[in-house]
């Protein structure tokens, strides 16, 4: 029987590979299979025919953004011939609770993963476990209604129809993305009138404080661009402190023997 080549055993790989999920999250309550999972699963069956697996990675830049370029590359033991697939994961500019390495590290993994399911053809995205749970879908409804961002972009984004179909990488992503956008500003607040304005320039006067500075608290260049609820906690914020002291320098003496400049003699 003629030995099979490199094609032919990859065949026999991708035909013979099962991968279990022994992963779980239990937050979107769906099991995943990691890169350490592939590689236990596919050791065996790569020994029974002959072939050798090199995984490899480095970091590159494209645009203003770091990657991890991850290659899983199938080698023949006898002819030395070799298949390569090469997938990307981009760096996270900040991960609570994570330093630089684990961020690199964690980008490692993902990227190794997808080298990994491009090679033995695996497709996640097939699999009904690997979908994300109703506590998923809810955290980013939330996540919409805190910054006021429309679904449909999103759908769009990831080429999906519902939430419901969107996979655990592709959530960790759009929530991440979701996280960095500020509050949506509320709605229908009334602005200051001028009995406002001026007890906020009383009050700034009180304590010595430039109504510039106030403003740029709130992020306003324009005193009559402030709302209600600024205002009150300008006001309170102001309150608070007490009235400036007086330079001892402008204040009068109160008795003739403690001299100039209060009690110069006319001339």
């Amino acid at each position: 029987m003629a030995e099979k080549n490199i094609y032919q055993k990859l065949q026999h790989i991708q035909t013979n590979l099962k991968a279990p999920k022994n992963q779980r999250n239990e937050f979107g309550k769906y099991n995943y299979r990691n890169c350490e999972d592939i590689l236990e699963a596919v050791k065996p069956i790569m020994n029974d025919v002959g072939c050798v697996l090199t995984i490899t990675d480095k970091i590159c830049m494209i645009g203003d953004r770091y990657y991890v370029e991850a290659t899983a590359t199938l080698i023949d033991s006898e002819s030395g011939e070799s298949i390569s697939n090469t997938a990307y994961a981009r760096e996270e500019e900040d991960k609570k609770g994570w330093d630089a390495s684990q961020i690199t590290g964690g980008t490692s993994s993902y990227a190794r993963k997808y080298a990994l399911n491009g090679l033995f053809c695996i497709d996640d995205t097939k699999d009904a476990d690997t979908k994300i749970g109703k506590d998923c879908v809810d955290a980013i409804m939330a996540e919409l209604a805190r910054t006021g961002i429309g679904k449909k972009g999103i759908l769009q984004n990831y080429k999906i129809n519902s939430f419901e179909e969107m996979t655990p990488e592709q959530y960790q992503d759009a929530m991440s993305r979701l996280r960095k956008n500020p509050d949506k500003p509320p709605k229908n607040i009334p602005i200051v009138e001028q009995k406002h304005i001026n007890s906020l320039f009383a009050e700034a006067q009180r304590v010595g404080m430039d109504i510039a500075e106030i403003l740029r608290h709130y992020n306003i260049s324009d005193v009559h661009k402030m709302d209600i609820n600024q205002f009150k906690d300008a006001m309170d914020k102001l309150n608070k402190i007490p009235d400036k002291q007086p330079d001892p320098s402008t204040i009068p003496p109160e008795t003739d023997e403690e001299g100039l400049p209060w009690n110069t003699p006319a001339r």
